[in-house]
């Protein structure tokens, strides 16, 4: 992207995904188009009142269209497919937000790898791609972490719930042309591995120094 011309490339580009958008209305395309460029580029907090006092939407619309769904996974795989090169790879992690309180959901205590402890908040699990040629990434979904009384509820641990966000989006990867996902060290189990090659994708990682008991397993599984 030229430097000289980047917002109206960029500009240009959302308004090129947004058209392409099913099941989007015309007051729902205008709504769209206009709350991305505010919220970029508005110098404010971003809360219905602020954004009310800088555009055509009292606080009362905002927040009728804030409150309606808007299919973020839909609207990345698009940005991806036109700002990316050919050659893409899938990267996840899950990251930490600090929250105060008791009655969000999803709190709980979550691995913050920056302090490099469990601390209480929330947990998102980012998915995206990697552009390899300029090693840029772009995000395709993120999808907030149940609570793991919640997971446990459900019946399910907390690398199901990894898995899940994966089968989700397999679709979008395949027709981004992934095929290759890349985690941490954390993710270097039978159970991670054994599901995403399940998948058709393949896992690049970094083994566990207490991971050595499954590396024979896992081979084999590459093998396959």
């Amino acid at each position: 992207m030229n430097k000289a011309n980047s917002l109206a490339q960029a500009v240009g580009l959302l308004e090129t995904i947004l058209s392409e958008m099913g099941g989007l209305s015309k007051p729902r395309l205008r709504f769209m188009r206009w709350i991305f460029g505010a919220w970029l580029g508005l110098p404010v907090r971003r809360t219905m009142m602020n954004l009310a006092r800088f555009g055509p939407y009292c606080e009362k619309s905002i927040r009728l269209h804030m409150a309606r769904g808007f299919c973020f996974g839909e609207f990345g795989r698009l940005l991806i497919a036109k700002g990316c090169g050919q050659e893409r790879v899938c990267a996840f992690d899950p990251t930490y937000v600090a929250k105060a309180g008791r009655h969000t959901y999803g709190v709980d205590y979550w691995w913050c790898g920056t302090l490099q402890r469990a601390v209480r908040g929330l947990e998102l699990g980012v998915l995206g791609v990697i552009d390899v040629s300029v090693r840029s990434a772009f995000a395709l979904q993120a999808t907030q972490t149940p609570s793991l009384q919640t997971l446990q509820a459900q019946g399910v641990n907390l690398m199901q719930h990894y898995v899940s966000l994966f089968q989700k989006q397999r679709q979008r990867l395949e027709q981004l042309g992934v095929r290759y996902v890349t985690v941490d060290a954390y993710f270097a189990k039978q159970s991670f591995v054994d599901a995403v090659l399940g998948l058709n994708f393949q896992v690049v990682t970094r083994l566990r120094q207490d991971g050595l008991c499954c590396m024979n397993q896992i081979f084999c599984n590459f093998r396959r």
